[in-house]
């Protein structure tokens, strides 16, 4: 009897190692598998290459402490996947991007990096899309501006403006941010706006005589207008190519509350 307990209980020693021996051998090969997974992940390098350029204003001087926002898809209301460092008296900046398609926009933000633009901040308008190659630099110039206050940009003195201002809301009188309202002359021969006068891309020249920074939560926008006629227009892309008529109307003083409702799709 005590023969066949010591027997037992070596079986049961032999068993306890051989337990041990394949926990071992299973650790032993997770070890290997993570080793030959760190080791792949080290030889596949990330192809990046430089993006560099300026930013400028709408007459030509350099921006400094803009950035430039970079996106892997166009839509540009939401963060960005990657923004470069402020740009540096002379308006230059440089970044560095894995290769691959991008949509790239120049800000200059008074506050929040997003959200709608405010009064004082600059944009260059719709994201340019752009290919970024390994081992090769790509240089790009933008161009910003403020949208709000573009009327003022003209040698004519803001006495020469007068305000138009509302909300832009759905059929529900719902507001609606992040709309651009449109004021074009009617019948113009050239346009007015001097984005168009003054600047010099070509992403620039179908812009609209007069246009508004994006509404605000609340919908607000604000346009300053010489006296005249023009056709109000709406639109949530930047340059407007297109935008949808609203309704034709003359100014002769100020307006206020003037409301624009917008048809969401």
């Amino acid at each position: 009897m005590e023969k066949l307990n010591q027997a037992s209980l070596l079986l049961w020693e032999i068993n306890k190692y051989l337990r041990l021996l394949d926990n071992i051998f299973r650790i032993a090969l997770i070890l290997i598998a993570l080793m030959q997974s760190f080791g792949v992940q080290k030889v596949i390098a990330v192809d990046t290459a430089a993006f560099r350029g300026q930013v400028f204003d709408v007459e030509g001087n350099a921006v400094k402490v803009a950035e430039i926002f970079i996106y892997n898809s166009p839509d540009t209301r939401r963060p960005a996947d990657f923004i470069s460092g402020r740009t540096d008296d002379d308006g230059h900046f440089t970044m560095t991007l894995p290769s691959g398609k991008y949509w790239a926009v120049a800000r200059l933000r008074r506050g929040d990096k997003y959200g709608p633009l405010m009064v004082g901040d600059k944009h260059s308008g719709e994201p340019v899309d752009i290919w970024v190659k390994a081992d090769r630099e790509l240089e790009m110039n933008f161009k910003v501006a403020d949208i709000r206050d573009a009327a003022s940009l003209t040698r004519k003195t803001r006495e020469d403006y007068l305000r138009m201002s509302g909300r832009v809301v759905d059929k529900n009188g719902m507001p609606i941010q992040m709309y651009y309202v449109i004021a074009d002359r009617k019948g113009r021969d050239t346009s007015l706006n001097p984005l168009l006068t003054e600047g010099g891309d070509s992403h620039l020249n179908e812009m609209s005589d007069f246009i508004s920074s994006w509404s605000d939560e609340a919908g607000h926008y604000a346009l300053y207008l010489p006296k005249g006629k023009y056709i109000i227009g709406y639109t949530d892309k930047f340059p407007p190519r297109s935008y949808s008529i609203y309704k034709e109307l003359i100014i002769e003083s100020g307006k206020d509350n003037f409301d624009i409702v917008v048809e969401v799709k």
